[in-house]
């Protein structure tokens, strides 16, 4: 749950986060790619911390398609 769809919240997965990452916390990993003429995409996962690594909540692809 967060304050809305525009706002990322603590903690951030980032070299100066010092929020430990615990089990059974909920992240947005998010990686933006940005460009001057196609403009930008965000792809985001959603993942569970576990005891020993994480479950992504969602099942859907990162591959690239042509829409033509």
């Amino acid at each position: 749950m967060g304050i809305d769809t525009f706002h990322e919240e603590p903690p951030y997965v980032s070299e100066g986060e010092r929020t430990p990452i615990e089990e059974g916390m909920v992240l947005a990993i998010e990686t933006p790619a940005y460009t001057t003429d196609a403009g930008a995409i965000m792809i985001e996962d959603l993942v569970h911390v576990l005891p020993n690594g994480i479950e992504r909540l969602h099942k859907l692809p990162h591959e690239l398609g042509v829409v033509s």
